[in-house]
């Protein structure tokens, strides 16, 4: 068997087998953790009285266990899937990106694509990518795969620290898609194929999936995103008059 935790795992085995051994008599000596669902989120929806956002964090009476993680996961999955079109080539998707993205840079030798205005550019680039991403996830994602980052967003994390998280721990589910060359050609290696492995990186993948996950939370939980906003600020208004802000825990 494999155990995400296997000495705690033991300890438990050893227990349950002294129990079964004296049901009637037995005391067991384990350390019981007592632990909230998603703390940070549960202090939000507090200080906000927001009835959503506690339900989801399980501060109401619900009829079963509410999970924050998985939540966020499926709000993210329905819009990922939207993007998951079997049609349409990865290399497609790759050369639409690089056009895009030369299009962005102002080029004077680019060209907008036809009926595209530059103020569709970004727009459209965010979809592409949000295709490719598709692409290299068809299986999706387990819960456990994304629980540090919508974790650490509630303490102020980064889009590029919550990349770092989510390169390093969905690689394993990341498709990788390899050039494949064709009879005579010529495997150089230019600009253009630099700018086709680059989205192809776990953390180019995990930096398109933090931002979609970040923009999940907030669109299903704007007030989280104003109230750090104000925090941040009331932060500022102390530090600039030389006041560190602090506060009393109820256990003092």
């Amino acid at each position: 068997l494999e155990a995400d935790k296997p000495w705690a795992f033991l300890a438990w085995t050893r227990e349950w087998t002294a129990y079964k051994a004296n049901p009637g008599t037995h005391r067991s000596h384990l350390p019981i953790e007592v632990d909230g669902s998603c703390n940070g989120y549960q202090h939000f929806a507090a200080l906000l009285r927001s009835k959503k956002l506690a339900a989801t964090v399980n501060l109401c009476a619900v009829d079963e266990p509410q999970d924050l993680y998985s939540y966020i996961l499926s709000k993210a999955e329905e819009r990922l899937h939207g993007h998951r079109n079997y049609l349409v080539d990865i290399s497609s998707l790759l050369s639409e990106r690089y056009h895009l993205k030369q299009a962005l840079s102002n080029r004077k030798d680019c060209k907008l694509p036809v009926g595209m205005d530059k103020k569709d550019i970004r727009p459209r680039l965010h979809e592409v990518e949000l295709n490719i991403l598709a692409s290299c996830l068809p299986g999706g994602l387990p819960r456990d795969a994304i629980k540090k980052v919508v974790m650490t967003y509630g303490y102020s994390a980064g889009v590029d620290t919550m990349a770092e998280q989510l390169a390093e721990g969905c690689s394993q589910y990341f498709i990788k898609f390899q050039k494949i060359k064709t009879p005579g050609q010529r495997m150089e290696r230019t600009r253009f194929d630099k700018d086709f492995e680059e989205p192809m990186q776990p953390l180019y993948l995990g930096r398109i999936l933090a931002l979609l996950i970040r923009d999940t939370i907030e669109k299903n939980f704007p007030e989280i995103k104003e109230l750090m906003g104000w925090f941040r600020a009331l932060a500022d208004v102390g530090v600039g008059v030389g006041e560190v802000p602090c506060w009393n825990s109820p256990t003092g």
